[in-house]
């Protein structure tokens, strides 16, 4: 009889947890995320990656698209590792970022986020020092469940060399009620790699010389206008 009385105690313990959060009672909170499971096409299955580092290179008449990845000391390389020179002019970019409604503390405790709203920010330094920004569009997402996450994508065009630095905003028009306003802000300056702090995530557009670039036998490749020519393949 003991025996039955610990057990009826100890589910009317788990009853009474797994229904605390019968009705959600934690307001949303969205966020971007760092980090996610994308498809790398160069090895064919998906991969973990930070995204606030990578980016998408479209290949005109084709259906392919290129990943490719910024480092400061290197510039941009593709999934394969040879390095991307960019010229300006008709090139553009994409970039991919992930915005959740992180549930906190379980799902079932979360509210949907009604309606959320995304929005990017995109900033070009010009080697002279002059600077334009570029407010993308206010993108609308429908209803977010806890956990669930939405894509932004972001065009980005390569008019200029220069510094291009992207700002992401989650509720930009302020329509969503939040336990957490603070984290709605991603700024690309600095993040975490191998356990060290990186160069700024920023990526920068460098003139080159295609002649040294043969003369220097690396295999690279150079991308115009959407077109993509190898040199020394």
């Amino acid at each position: 009889m003991k025996y039955l009385n610990i057990l009826f105690l100890v589910i009317i313990i788990l009853f009474s947890v797994g229904c605390e959060c019968e009705e959600p009672t934690e307001e949303p909170d969205l966020e971007f995320k760092t980090t996610q499971s994308v498809f790398n096409p160069c090895l064919g299955y998906n991969e973990t990656l930070d995204t606030r580092n990578l980016y998408w290179a479209p290949i005109v008449g084709t259906y392919q698209w290129i990943l490719l990845y910024f480092r400061e000391d290197i510039g941009f390389f593709d999934c394969y590792g040879y390095q991307w020179f960019i010229s300006p002019g008709g090139t553009v970019l994409y970039s991919y970022r992930y915005l959740e409604n992180v549930p906190k503390p379980g799902k079932e405790c979360t509210k949907p986020a009604e309606q959320p709203s995304a929005q990017a920010f995109l900033t070009v330094t010009d080697p002279s020092g002059g600077t334009v920004e570029y407010d993308g569009p206010i993108v609308s997402f429908g209803n977010m469940n806890p956990g669930e996450v939405k894509q932004l994508t972001t065009q980005i065009s390569i008019s200029s060399l220069g510094v291009y630095i992207n700002e992401y905003k989650a509720d930009p028009i302020d329509i969503v009620l939040e336990r957490n306003e603070d984290n709605n802000v991603l700024v690309d300056r600095n993040f975490d790699v191998n356990g060290k702090v990186a160069s700024p995530s920023s990526f920068s557009i460098e003139p080159f010389d295609e002649g040294k670039l043969r003369r220097s036998g690396k295999p690279c490749v150079i991308y115009k206008e959407g077109r993509v020519r190898k040199i020394n393949h």
